[in-house]
């Protein structure tokens, strides 16, 4: 199964005639983002307490404050593409900027 296979099944719950199948993963997909917005908040504390603690690097807490924007637009993103999840063309660009901001998030996580 090349790049192909897996991308078609990915999109396969999007087809409009398996729509049992698109409510289950949308339940899970809207699941799963509360629970990643809510774990981004506790694990940027956490590893902020750690730098701090254990390693001695007495930074600015003021870093906080970029993981905790990319969490917000995460999380308002998300929530606003499963308000509008009705509307298809709102809702796949708000999953779309969720996703992204996700990725930025954790690229910048990783250069500090």
């Amino acid at each position: 199964m090349g790049i192909g296979g897996n991308y078609e099944r990915k999109i396969t719950p999007i087809r409009p005639n398996i729509t049992r199948a698109g409510i289950a993963w949308g339940r899970c997909g809207a699941a799963f983002g509360a629970v990643v917005a809510v774990l981004g908040i506790c694990t940027a504390i956490t590893m902020e307490r750690f730098n701090m603690v254990q390693l001695h690097r007495h930074r600015v807490p003021m870093i906080l404050l970029v993981t905790f924007s990319d969490i917000v637009v995460f999380a308002v993103s998300f929530a606003l593409a499963v308000y509008w999840r009705r509307n298809r063309e709102f809702h796949r660009r708000l999953m779309l900027v969720s996703s992204s901001a996700c990725r930025k998030c954790h690229s910048v996580e990783g250069a500090w």
